[in-house]
């Protein structure tokens, strides 16, 4: 049964349409009957399905908008309608394939419709990127301090002034070319030394035992401050081995090696004490028996020297030779003592032209043997005994004499020394690609470095000052590097800083700590520097050209007005990358 209002189901169609057909049936084996009026009002009523059914198939046409279901209705209850009349139902059937082509049709337009639309929706050209606003910068410093650079004695000035604390380059001058760092090159130096030897690195001296007879083999490790003068007399390094103690020890090991024989001596001829006849005499008491006197088994007659832990000349062309008689530099040779020095007590004194050839003459003079002692080049073999060694004392202290001192010998000897353990000749043509690698793993750009010795004593050795500047703050900034902020000269109080910022600049005093010299044709100043607000600027001033006495104090006037201005130093030319 079909309830009023509701859409039929599949089941109850079905049964409504076999019970209309099994009533045909009966209606068409009766004979007929009626009148012609009952057949005008069954063709009226058939005309009346008829319009049923078109408005019912109207109904399904519309639904296909709001849904099957509501048009299901009607057509049910148009069904209802023709149960009085077959010819009504035969209608009524063909108008129901009619409503389901056309519902068919009608869904099929919907389908094709939504996949028509599906289609454009894929095809639709992909819209163009949206190009989000730039945001809105953050609020820049407006920095006010400025300084005077133009003043004469500063000569061609280049410099830079880096923030610790942000990395911004506060100051620049000059076009950012390589300029002569002098004695900044130590910077360089010492960190080098300290990334690739180690703070805790020691440097040997060693003796062996020589392949030929009563040979000895000195060998060097490259360690300049060994030192000839007697115990308990200090050279200018302060703390450094021994080459008595190098001695010793070799002669110690000889007699362990070769242990002396006693001499054997013959008996004395008695016939002094016989009696008459030849017959014994009596013996006086015998007195006590001396100790026999010991043969060394081993006496050194050689001693062989080994010198080439590196290779390369010794004095680098760019050096004035003035520099080796006045006493500023050595010839960089694996083996010295006291950096070849005439006065091991005084830091600039006369250096020899052989300081190998000095060394081998301090050892023989500390074993105790005689100037006709042979002096000789030589090699040691793989297993040759070793006799005697002597260690420097650690890199980190090493760096603290070069900086402290503004040793030449120990910077370029120490420079040598990182060549040869990272694999390279440890020439002086080798320093600039060990240099760049080294320092560019600090995040420097050391494209333009070039270094031509360890110790700047050579002006092509050249720098940009924001490098120079940047390494300085590495040393502060980095806990591997820290030693060398703490080995700097301080202004006013150590080292080589000890008598500059004098006078009206001696509230500047232990404010800043570098280093700095001055030659005929370059001067230099760098160091870290707390400014008066408590920043912490590292600066690098260079000046070329017309430099005079007077530079040097310019430079001080400068640091000055730099130290006063602090982070609000107007004159950057880019923020650090």
């Amino acid at each position: 049964m079909i309830e009023p209002g509701q859409p039929p189901t599949r089941r109850q169609a079905r049964e409504a349409l076999s019970q209309h057909a099994r009533g045909r049936a009966a209606s068409e084996s009766r004979p007929a009957q009626g009148s012609a009026a009952t057949r005008a009002r069954a063709g009226a009523g058939a005309g009346a399905g008829a319009a049923k059914v078109a408005r019912a198939a109207s109904a399904v046409a519309r639904s296909s908008a709001r849904g099957v279901s509501a048009a299901a209705t009607s057509v049910a209850a148009a069904v209802r309608s023709w149960a009085r009349s077959p010819r009504q139902l035969l209608m009524a059937g063909a108008a129901i394939v009619v409503v389901v082509l056309a519902t068919a049709v009608v869904m099929a337009g919907v389908g094709s419709g939504r996949a028509s639309m599906a289609a454009l929706a894929a095809v639709e050209p992909e819209a163009a990127a949206r190009v989000a606003p730039e945001l809105a910068a953050g609020p820049v410093r407006l920095r006010t301090c400025t300084v005077d650079t133009s003043e004469p004695a500063l000569a061609e000035l280049a410099a830079s002034v880096v923030s610790v604390s942000t990395g911004e380059q506060l100051l620049a001058r000059g076009d950012g070319a390589p300029v002569s760092t002098l004695e900044l090159s130590k910077v360089a130096t010492a960190i080098v030394a300290l990334q690739v030897l180690g703070p805790d690195t020691r440097i040997p001296t060693r003796v062996y035992e020589g392949s030929i007879a009563g040979s000895v083999v000195l060998v060097g490790g490259g360690d300049a401050t060994l030192s000839a003068l007697p115990s308990g007399v200090e050279s200018v390094y302060a703390g450094a081995p021994r080459m008595n103690d190098l001695a010793a020890q070799t002669t110690a090991a000889l007699a362990k090696l070769y242990p002396p024989a006693p001499v054997q001596e013959d008996d004395e001829d008695d016939d002094g004490r016989r009696g008459p006849g030849g017959r014994p005499g009596p013996r006086p008491s015998p007195p006590p028996a001396p100790a026999a006197p010991e043969q060394p088994a081993f006496s050194i007659t050689q001693v062989m020297v080994d010198s080439t832990l590196w290779s390369g000349e010794p004095w680098d062309a760019g050096w004035a030779s003035a520099e080796r008689t006045v006493g500023t530099q050595a010839n960089i040779t694996p083996l010295m003592v006291d950096g070849d020095r005439q006065d091991p007590a005084v830091v600039t004194s006369p250096r020899g032209e052989d300081p190998v050839a000095s060394a081998a003459a301090a050892f023989i003079s500390a074993l105790g043997l005689g100037s006709g002692t042979a002096i000789s080049t030589g090699a040691v073999l793989p297993d040759s005994p070793l006799l005697a060694e002597v260690w420097s004392q650690p890199v980190s202290v090493l760096v603290t004499q070069m900086l402290q001192l503004g040793d030449n010998t120990l910077a370029d000897m120490l420079a040598r020394l990182a060549s040869t353990s990272v694999g390279s000749d440890g020439t002086a043509a080798s320093l600039e690609q060990v240099y760049r690698s080294v320092l560019g793993s600090l995040e420097v750009d050391t494209a333009a470095l070039v270094m031509s010795d360890g110790s700047g004593l050579d002006l092509a050795t050249v720098a940009p000052p924001e490098v120079l500047a940047r390494l300085l703050a590495a040393t502060v900034s980095n806990p591997a590097l820290v030693s060398i902020t703490a080995a700097l000269p301080v202004a006013g109080v150590s080292g080589t800083m000890a008598p500059r910022f004098a006078g009206e600049l001696a509230h500047l005093h232990s404010t800043f700590s570098g280093v700095g010299t001055s030659t005929a044709t370059a001067a230099t100043l760098g160091g870290i520097l707390t400014a008066s607000d408590g920043t912490v600027l590292t600066l690098s001033l260079q000046a070329t050209g017309a430099v005079s006495p007077e530079t040097n104090l310019a430079f001080e006037h400068l640091v000055e007005k730099i130290y006063e201005c602090g982070d609000n130093l107007s004159g950057a030319v880019r923020a650090a990358e």
